[in-house]
């Protein structure tokens, strides 16, 4: 699903997905398609979820994301010796 789909279909939800088509322009990440693991009202239960998916799927790449959004922003920040993934919602 692309991210217009998620938000028809999950509206005011907090959802945690996992990118399956994802392409770098620039320091951003541009995630194409991607698929629902869960939909959640509250920020604990999100995150709660995330850890177990994460630890089941540590090879994976996941992301939550508030529904809220028109779009989503995903920056990639390099900082000597470690690069981390920023998401902006």
């Amino acid at each position: 699903m692309n991210w217009p789909e998620i938000r028809k279909r999950y509206p005011n939800k907090i959802v945690l997905v996992e990118a399956r088509t994802v392409y770098l322009k620039g320091n951003k990440r541009v995630i194409e398609e991607m698929c629902v693991l869960g939909n959640y009202e509250n920020s604990r239960e999100a995150w709660s979820a995330y850890k177990k998916f994460r630890f089941k799927l540590s090879a994976r790449e996941l992301y939550l994301f508030h529904t809220s959004n028109a779009q989503i922003d995903v920056d990639i920040l390099f900082v000597k010796n470690y690069i981390k993934i920023k998401t902006q919602n």
